[in-house]
């Protein structure tokens, strides 16, 4: 696309481009962080590594995580990464237990059960946000799926997800870390 020649460019996402040198360095841009990503994701799968591992250490280069068309709006480059890896390694996770998993709210109630109940869970779910909201969520989402009628555990999935969802910058992932908040609300309004 880049080779032609064109005056203006309306992409899917964002605002259009204009001016043939802008859009060849738009597009090539772009292409470089793509092929980034894909050779990425690609030798980590040809190399044996778990998903995680191959997303977790996924880095764009400065130059491309500065410009300001591939900021994460819309999308974010991990979502990507996961993307390229179900395409050519499956959707498994690369966790024997995740094959042919426990039912989520069976395996929420048993880390509930050794963590010493719902109430633990919220209790260092709460304390861990202050330091790591990521993996504090994890734990949130435990507790709530554990016991979904326990309302402390229905206010801390709730309110952890919203913490998180205002420290992100992507469209797609404000969307899906607002879903607990919107499920924590539907469950109240059915039990009223």
């Amino acid at each position: 696309m880049a080779a032609l020649g064109a005056a203006h460019v309306i992409p899917g996402h964002g605002d259009a481009v204009d001016g043939v040198e802008a859009i060849r360095d738009e597009l090539l841009t772009l292409a470089e962080y793509l092929r980034h990503i894909v050779r990425h994701a690609l030798d980590g799968l040809n190399a044996g590594h778990a998903p995680d591992h191959i997303v977790e250490t996924l880095v764009i280069p400065p130059r491309l995580a500065a410009h300001p068309r591939l900021q994460p709006v819309y999308d974010q480059p991990e979502f990507i990464c996961r993307n390229v890896i179900r395409r050519y390694g499956g959707w498994w996770d690369g966790h024997p237990a995740n094959i042919l998993p426990a039912p989520a709210a069976d395996r929420a109630r048993e880390i509930a059960r050794l963590a010493g109940g719902v109430g633990a869970l919220v209790a260092r779910a709460r304390a861990l946000a202050e330091s790591d909201l990521r993996l504090a969520c994890h734990l949130a989402e435990w507790a709530f799926l554990a016991d979904q009628a326990d309302l402390a555990a229905q206010d801390c999935y709730a309110d952890l997800f919203d913490r998180r969802a205002r420290t992100e910058t992507s469209i797609m992932a404000k969307m899906a870390l607002g879903q607990p908040r919107m499920l924590v609300e539907a469950l109240r309004a059915s039990s009223s």
